[in-house]
């Protein structure tokens, strides 16, 4: 169940960015909700005690995005 879950969670934060494509309002907004997701699946693996390989690539690759995401978000302020 929280896999499906999860998996709504994707589908909806992608449609968001790909809706951003026709609607360039939508980018910032899109990176908002997306750096949120990846922030705290991050600490979610992060929380975990014993992670194997595959769920510290996890971690790495949800950091990563994170930071992506934070630093649009950082200079979209800026250039306010």
């Amino acid at each position: 169940m929280v896999v499906r879950e999860l998996g709504f969670g994707n589908l909806a934060i992608g449609a968001l960015a790909l809706g951003s494509i026709a609607a360039r309002t939508w980018i910032t907004p899109s990176a908002l909700a997306g750096a949120v997701f990846y922030g705290l699946a991050a600490i979610n693996h992060i929380a975990k005690k014993n992670r194997n390989r595959l769920e510290n690539f996890t971690l790495l690759s949800d950091v990563f995005a994170c930071c992506v995401l934070c630093v649009y978000l950082l200079s979209v302020i800026q250039a306010r």
